[in-house]
C-alpha cells in the first residue's frame, strides 16, 4: 500500500510527536496548533513532525467539490519549515488510504515515525468514514502507549480561523480580512507569460500570470499588491477578471508594476493582496479606461504607502 511504502521515507532520527492535516494556508490556527506541538515535543524530547497531504482530500472524497487551496503544497512546506518544523512527511491522500481504518493509521505512524504523542486540531477525526475521532484515539494511545493532545480553535472576532473561512474571504476579494487569519498577506504566484499587450498600448505595460488552476484567485476587480521578484520588491496595481472593454472571455490575472522597467516573460512572480480598490467594470473606450488606470495606479500608491511608508523607498 502506498501509505506505507511513503511513510518508509521520513523515518525521524529518534521519537516524533506527530500532528497531522492539510494545513492550507498554514494560517495563524495552525501556527498555534504547532506551537504546541513543539512544546510538547520539548517537553518529551522527541521531534515535532507534521503529517500532510499532498492534495486536499475532498479531491478523492468529493471530487465534484472542486477545492480550490490557499497555497501549493511547495509553499505549505516553506510555511510549515518557517514555523521551526523541519519535518514533514507528505503523503498521497487516495481511495485506498480514505478507506484505511485508524488502528491501521496509527500503527503505520507507530512503526515508521516512532510516534510517542499527538497533537490534533479541534474536531479532529482519522480513518475510514472518520471513526477515528478523539475518544477512538485517546483509546488506542491508552493500549498503545502514546498521549493524544487536541488543542483548541483559535478564535479571531468570535470567528473560527480555519482554512475555509479564509478562501471564503479571498472569493469576495476580502483580502483584508484574509490577511487577519492568515496572519501575513494572501499570495498568489505565477510565471509571466505573453498576454494582448492591451495594458502596454495604453501606457501600462503589464505582467500577465501563469495561473495554478487549483489556487484559489481572488474575485474579479483591481487590487493594490505587492510584487516580488526574486529579492525585489514593487508596489503593482492588479487586475482581475476578463477585460469586460474589450470583449476578452479568459480570466487572467494581470498586474502592472509601479516603477519597473525591464522583460518580465519568463519570470516567477509573487503578488501579495493589500487591498480590494474596485470590481471589475466596462469602459465605453479605450481613453476612458486609461483614464480610470491612472486614478487606480494613484490610489495603489496611496494605500501602499499609507502601510509601507516605512523602510520602502517606492
Amino acid at each position: 500500500m502506498k501509505f506505507y511504502r511513503e511513510l518508509a521515507n521520513y523515518t525521524p532520527k529518534g521519537n516524533s510527536i506527530v500532528t497531522i492535516g492539510v494545513f492550507d494556508g498554514v494560517h495563524r490556527g495552525h501556527l498555534y496548533l504547532l506551537h504546541h506541538l513543539k512544546e510538547e515535543a520539548k517537553r518529551l524530547k522527541a521531534s515535532p513532525l507534521v503529517v500532510t497531504f499532498s492534495t486536499h482530500p475532498k479531491d478523492t472524497l468529493k471530487p465534484d467539490a472542486k477545492i480550490r487551496l490557499i497555497s501549493s503544497l511547495e509553499d505549505r512546506i516553506s510555511l510549515l519549515k518557517l514555523a521551526g518544523v523541519d519535518n514533514i512527511a507528505v503523503l498521497t491522500f487516495d481511495e485506498d488510504l480514505s478507506k484505511l481504518k485508524s488502528d491501521d493509521f496509527i500503527d503505520g505512524l507507530i512503526n515508521n515515525l516512532n510516534m510517542k504523542g499527538m497533537v490534533l486540531g479541534p474536531n479532529f477525526a482519522l480513518g475510514y468514514k472518520r471513526e477515528g475521532n478523539s475518544k477512538k484515539l485517546q483509546e488506542i494511545g491508552a493500549t498503545r502507549g502514546f498521549k493524544v493532545f487536541f488543542t483548541n480553535p483559535l478564535i479571531n472576532l468570535d470567528e473560527m480561523i480555519s482554512s475555509s473561512a479564509i478562501r471564503e474571504s479571498i472569493n469576495k476579494g476580502d483580502v483584508e480580512h484574509a490577511e487577519i487569519m492568515l496572519g501575513r498577506p494572501f499570495s498568489i504566484s505565477g510565471l509571466v507569460i505573453p498576454g494582448n499587450q492591451r495594458g502596454r498600448k495604453l501606457g501600462f505595460p503589464t505582467a500577465n500570470l501563469k495561473m495554478d488552476d487549483k489556487i484559489t484567485i481572488p474575485k474579479d476587480g483591481i487590487y493594490a499588491t505587492l510584487a516580488h521578484i526574486g529579492n525585489d520588491i514593487y508596489y503593482s496595481a492588479t487586475s482581475i477578471g476578463v477585460n469586460p472593454t474589450f470583449g476578452n472571455n479568459s480570466r487572467t490575472v494581470e498586474t502592472y508594476l509601479i516603477k519597473f522597467n525591464g522583460n518580465l516573460y519568463g519570470k516567477q512572480l509573487k503578488l501579495e493582496f493589500v487591498k480590494h480598490i474596485r470590481d471589475q467594470q466596462s469602459f465605453d473606450s479605450a481613453s476612458t479606461l486609461k483614464v480610470q488606470m491612472e486614478k487606480d495606479v494613484q490610489i495603489t500608491v496611496e494605500i501602499l504607502k499609507s502601510k509601507f511608508e516605512t523602510g520602502n523607498d517606492q
